[in-house]
């Protein structure tokens, strides 16, 4: 399959072909997902066009291969699975990406962060104002550029608050950027 090459031409052309054919391609897409011949970079391009799709009904198979990626400490086909959860912004879809927010691996955590304030979904307000309180600044920052990624009131108002209680440079700079705080 023209999705396992490394000649982007070959894997681009496969991509708009897929997005092309729309509903009629996704079970191929599917099969592809379970084929292990396929690679790595195969597996997280079908879920990338799956996120392209957005199709609701794929987002089993999907989290399916959240899961096994996760299980296999895979960081190419979860951050696919990742990225396409996104895409749909379907509440089974963010809710799976809150949950990350919960995982030992902080690399998940930052990267589900980040993603989930994409999704701009209401739900992940909460869980991304808790994650700015971590002591980590990783997780911090992460958590600010998914509340930016928002980009709502609320959102904004919750990087406000924090901005007081921030101790990095970096960060502090970060959310007055987004929020128009003047710098002191």
């Amino acid at each position: 399959m023209a999705l396992a090459s490394d000649a982007w031409a070959a894997h681009d052309a496969a991509r708009r072909s897929f997005l092309a054919q729309g509903v009629q391609g996704i079970p191929l897409l599917l099969g592809g997902l379970e084929d292990e011949r396929l690679g790595l970079m195969a597996h997280r391009r079908i879920l990338q066009i799956l996120g392209e799709l957005g199709r609701e009904e794929t987002i089993p198979a999907v989290r399916v291969a959240l899961h096994r990626s996760l299980g296999r400490d895979d960081p190419i086909v979860r951050a696919g699975a990742m990225e396409a959860l996104a895409a749909f912004r379907a509440p089974e879809a963010v809710g799976e990406l809150i949950a990350l927010l919960d995982h030992p691996n902080p690399d998940v955590v930052k990267h589900a962060a980040m993603l989930a304030g994409h999704t701009r979904a209401p739900a992940v307000l909460a869980p991304l104002r808790r994650l700015l309180a971590s002591d980590d600044a990783s997780r911090r920052h992460a958590a600010a550029v998914g509340l930016i990624r928002m980009d709502d009131a609320a959102a904004r108002a919750a990087l406000g608050e924090h901005l007081v209680r921030e101790t990095s440079d970096e960060i502090r700079t970060l959310i007055r950027a987004a929020t128009g705080t003047p710098l002191r």
